[in-house]
């Protein structure tokens, strides 16, 4: 008989994506948050069909983060605030993460919480444990100031 543990996580996943998208606070348009949510709904469904067929136990990986969300605003990047590490144009379901994280480029990821990114960046040298959310507004990046939640990759 099959655990249902890796049925039960999957749920805990779904819900965490579709319920708690903290992430549409920084949507700018109607039609991009719902592009945005017909990915993050693909994405589940990878996710539970990937977390089915492999020991959860084994795949999947946990970190405690510290959140916090940047704009592309010279003072917060290079000079290039538009471009992100990997050459593609910013946009919302992007993360930059800490160097100690790097690894995670070019990969999905959710962030307890929030939903589902793509780690696209890197952030300055010093800091560690922490990912920056991109946002199209500096007044709601101000105000999420620094959050904790824990980031998951498989």
């Amino acid at each position: 008989m099959r655990s249902l543990l890796p049925y039960i996580i999957a749920g805990l996943i779904i819900s965490i994506i579709i319920s708690t998208n903290k992430q549409t606070v920084f949507e700018t348009s109607l039609t991009t948050e719902a592009i945005q949510l017909q990915n993050n709904l693909a994405t589940a469904r990878t996710l539970l069909e990937t977390i089915c067929s492999f020991d959860i136990l084994e795949t999947t990986h946990y970190e405690s983060v510290n959140v916090t969300c940047y704009t592309s605003d010279e003072k917060e990047t290079d000079g290039t605030p538009f471009i992100d590490a990997v050459n593609s144009t910013v946009h919302p379901g992007l993360m930059a993460v800490s160097r100690d994280l790097d690894f995670l480029v070019g990969k999905e990821v959710i962030l307890k919480g929030y939903g589902l990114y793509v780690v696209n960046d890197v952030m300055d040298s010093r800091w560690e444990h922490r990912v920056d959310i991109w946002s199209g507004n500096w007044k709601q990046a101000i105000k999420h100031g620094v959050q904790r939640s824990t980031l998951i990759w498989q």
